[in-house]
């Protein structure tokens, strides 16, 4: 594919990087998927299409526009923004180390006291036969890590943590989106990386024993 080629607000770039591999972004920009199979990322983007097309979350459950991982112990862990991003990220590395992305630009949760439980809500997806994906409904597990991107050499505040999450929040009222994140950023074991951190780093530090 010499062109970029849109699908329905999500595209798919041809390799610009020695790689060889092509990319698939949302319609924010966020990466959901590399490949150097353009059918890969057509299955990708056809799993957040039926995603973003779900039902709104039900009442007690925060709708969090974060990607996330899952571990062969169907653990969980999000991914704050920009992380997904980084150029040592690979979704085949992440593979070897146990872990999938969860094709959905965002999870439901239910918040109860320091447990985090994902819910999903997005109905039947269709099974991903991409290396390094899982599809919503193949992921049902306990989120207790939050990865974020932190290149200032300062650890982030509580304050910080809780603001990041908050702009990534869909669901409720401000007041609501607020003390949704803060209770969030409690629950959650914090983990920052910087831009050097290859994919082998944040597996190893994701994959639980």
């Amino acid at each position: 594919m010499a062109q970029q080629e849109l699908l329905l607000g999500y595209l798919v770039k041809p390799p610009t990087e020695p790689s060889g591999l092509h990319v698939a972004v949302d319609g924010e920009g966020q990466i959901i998927g590399r490949s150097r199979n353009v059918d890969d990322l057509v299955e990708v983007v056809g799993n957040h299409m039926r995603t973003r097309a779900s039902n709104e979350p039900v009442p007690g459950q925060l709708r969090v526009r974060l990607r996330a991982l899952i571990d062969e112990d169907q653990s969980i862990s999000l991914l704050g923004q920009h992380v997904g991003a980084n150029p040592n990220f690979s979704e085949r590395q992440l593979a070897r180390h146990g872990l999938k992305v969860i094709d959905s630009s965002y999870v439901d949760l239910h918040v109860q006291s320091r447990l985090v439980q994902i819910v999903d809500s997005a109905g039947d997806l269709a099974p991903v036969g991409v290396v390094g994906h899982v599809s919503l409904d193949r992921a049902k597990g306990t989120v207790d890590r939050l990865f974020l991107l932190n290149v200032t050499g300062t650890p982030f505040t509580p304050g910080q943590v809780a603001h990041q999450l908050a702009c990534a929040v869909r669901s409720g009222s401000r007041h609501e989106r607020v003390s949704s994140a803060v209770a969030l950023a409690n629950a959650l074991t914090i983990i920052e990386v910087g831009t050097s951190a290859s994919t082998d780093v944040i597996a190893s530090v994701a994959k639980r024993d």
